[in-house]
């Protein structure tokens, strides 16, 4: 469930992307595959810089819960 978390907002993103720039590709009538991978780079790296504090949190609490319930393991 933590990596569907941390996932999502980036998958969104690219989702967003990639049929913003399929909706302007038909229109215009530009059908360069090329076009569509840099939007999608840029918009998910964008992402990644706004979440990065909230996706290491997520990231350190599941770290922190996996390595208690390590240590409860070994008794």
């Amino acid at each position: 469930m933590t990596a569907i978390s941390l996932a999502v907002p980036l998958l969104t993103i690219a989702l967003m992307t990639g049929l913003t720039v399929s909706v302007i590709q038909t229109a215009t009538s530009v059908q360069e595959q090329s076009l569509t991978f840099v939007p999608k780079l840029l918009g998910v790296g964008g992402g990644v810089a706004l979440l990065l504090p909230w996706l290491l949190e997520e990231s350190g609490a599941y770290l922190r819960y996996a390595i208690s319930l390590a240590g409860s393991l070994a008794r």
